[in-house]
């Protein structure tokens, strides 16, 4: 059954059938094609006028909050997908506005603990084959 027009649901449909979704790399799309589901899962009946609505913002805000309670990069990843369908959405003038545009993120991550010091590194070329 095809997704009622009116809702988020049938433009996610329409991006998945776009150029901007079946180009991109299958391990990226593979991820794509989870995160979406749960998407359609959540907000498939969203109305898409609904997001033209200040409190669709804080809607997917707070669900982007829920999902970090688990993991932040994740959450940070979904509200990604959900703002590339958007803005896709939004360039072919199927959606007025995208209220996750620029959300911010949630995780924020540092390397610092994987750099390796010299010492590090003369250690590693001392016993290495």
């Amino acid at each position: 059954m095809a997704p009622r027009q009116d809702t988020l649901q049938a433009v996610i449909a329409a991006f998945e059938q776009s150029s901007a979704f079946t180009d991109l790399a299958e391990p990226t799309g593979r991820d794509y094609r989870r995160i979406i589901r749960a998407i359609e899962k959540k907000f498939g009946r969203f109305p898409i006028a609904g997001l033209n609505d200040r409190r669709a913002r804080g809607i997917f805000r707070e669900w982007r909050d829920e999902l970090a309670v688990r993991s932040r990069r994740q959450a940070d990843y979904h509200i990604q997908v959900l703002a590339r369908i958007l803005s896709w959405a939004y360039d072919g003038g199927l959606v007025e506005r995208n209220p996750v545009e620029k959300l911010g993120r949630v995780y924020r991550g540092s390397r610092r603990d994987q750099i390796w010091a010299d010492g590090d590194i003369e250690r590693f070329l001392a016993t290495s084959p």
